[in-house]
């Protein structure tokens, strides 16, 4: 469980993940504000007011918030049946994601919480557009959410982190906030900037939204200008997840998730070739600290095990295309059920509208 201290996260494996600063922060803050619950899924937390990010609200309150709801009348019906077997990127042979990126480059950047949530939102709002029954929107393309803009206007906005570290649901509460733009209003340089939109574009300030343009022929220097009016992707709602049943009901009905997971150098040097469990971890006095971000998409069976299927930060090149199998709790299975906490802390945001306001 996420303490309401500052909890380390480093979007890294094994030795990377000791030498580097944690990469995931704080926990959802709502300090003098009103809170609005509604049940779905698991808890779905509408917020409104002033939220700090600075003061922190123990996820235990929250959990128990939604267990008094769970214990209400759910206007839903119940939880949707679940299959034994599904994937969103593999949905009766359509992928439903978007692609997977690489942290790392251009340099390396503890960026995982960003990456994992940004991709989450960018899923779930192409599933979104490709399941509704309106003909334009089912031939939307699909967004890549602009992770720099995280960094540096997400940040300055919202304190959700930097590349010293960071919070997934604080991601979600930014796009609740203020919406996060396509890649190419601010593309990812891996480096943190602050977000001044009335000051120069430099190598240090990105505003949310901006391009460069050549030296003009009437004499125009060659300029970085801010863009002033653009299309941001707003989520509606923040909720969290624990637990194979809950996840496997809100992956179902909306899209993936983002989860916390406690990263080594065997998940670092995972080949995609078999079902991962690291049974050490039980045994491992660090194995109770998440340091990483990533995004659970489905599930499945091997043959033998039962597994989650996960989409990493650290490129196409790692695991299976950059995803990962990795054994659930309620695996029966020889590789048993040490899943390095992916199942303890998971979050998302519920899709809202890609638009100007």
């Amino acid at each position: 469980m996420r303490a309401a201290v500052v909890v380390a996260l480093g979007c890294a494996a094994g030795a990377e993940a000791a030498a580097l600063q944690d990469d995931r922060r704080g926990v959802l803050g709502v300090v003098g504000s009103e809170v609005t619950l509604r049940r779905k899924y698991g808890g779905e937390v509408v917020r409104s007011g002033n939220i700090s990010f600075e003061e922190s609200l123990h996820k235990r309150h929250l959990r128990a918030v939604q267990n008094l709801l769970a214990a209400a009348a759910d206007p839903l019906g119940g939880p949707l049946p679940v299959p034994s077997n599904f994937s969103w990127s593999d949905r009766n042979g359509q992928n439903f994601l978007a692609e997977s990126y690489n942290q790392h480059i251009p340099v390396y950047c503890g960026s995982c919480w960003a990456f994992a949530a940004t991709s989450v939102l960018a899923d779930r709002w192409y599933i979104h557009q490709l399941l509704s029954s309106n003909a334009q929107a089912r031939v939307s393309p699909v967004l890549r959410l602009s992770v720099q803009n995280v960094l540096s206007c997400g940040n300055q906005a919202t304190g959700c982190g930097t590349c010293h570290g960071g919070n997934d649901a604080s991601v979600y509460q930014y796009a609740q906030q203020g919406g996060i733009p396509d890649d190419s209003c601010s593309s990812y340089i891996a480096i943190d900037t602050t977000c001044h939109e009335k000051q120069p574009v430099t190598d240090t300030n990105k505003p949310g939204c901006y391009t460069c343009w050549p030296k003009s022929d009437s004499g125009l220097p060659a300029r970085c200008v801010a863009i002033q009016n653009y299309k941001k992707l707003y989520a509606s709602a923040v909720g969290s997840v624990t637990g194979p049943d809950e996840m496997k009901h809100e992956i179902y009905a909306r899209g993936p998730i983002s989860c916390g997971i406690y990263a080594t150098d065997e998940m670092e040097n995972y080949n995609g070739t078999v079902t991962f469990a690291q049974p050490q971890v039980k045994a491992d006095p660090k194995a109770g600290r998440i340091n990483h971000v990533v995004s659970v998409v489905g599930w499945g069976n091997d043959g033998s095990n039962d597994y989650w299927l996960v989409r990493n930060s650290w490129g196409v090149t790692w695991g299976d295309n950059g995803l990962m199998r990795i054994v659930t709790s309620y695996n029966t299975g020889p590789a048993g059920t040490s899943n390095n906490l992916v199942e303890t802390d998971c979050y998302y945001g519920v899709v809202d509208r890609y638009d100007s306001k």
